[in-house]
């Protein structure tokens, strides 16, 4: 699964069985980031706030469904895994409650 707002540029579609731009931070958001204007908690904050939203929470919800009955890799073109969206979204795939 890729969630990143652009297709990687020169990457098949086939490299991704599913590409998920709305569990990819905001334009604004990402901008922010790449440009200093936001430290890595700010943009996990505002991150976190975006995955809120309704649309992006239905797509959580289904992907950890499939998470519990099947492995699943987050990718995206981030270098820096530790201060990257796709360990949050990891996070919020696996303890996603229902509730």
């Amino acid at each position: 699964m890729l969630a990143t707002r652009y297709w990687p540029r020169g990457a098949p579609k086939s490299a991704a069985d599913e590409y998920l731009p709305v569990l990819a931070p905001s334009r604004e958001l990402l901008h922010s980031y790449r440009q200093a204007q936001l430290d890595w908690e700010r943009f996990r904050h505002q991150y976190l706030y975006e995955m809120s939203r309704e649309a992006a929470r239905a797509v959580i919800h289904r992907l950890a469904k499939v998470a519990r009955a099947e492995v699943m890799t987050v990718m995206c073109v981030c270098a820096d895994e530790d201060h990257c969206h796709r360990s949050l979204l990891g996070d919020l795939i696996a303890g996603f409650d229902e509730g």
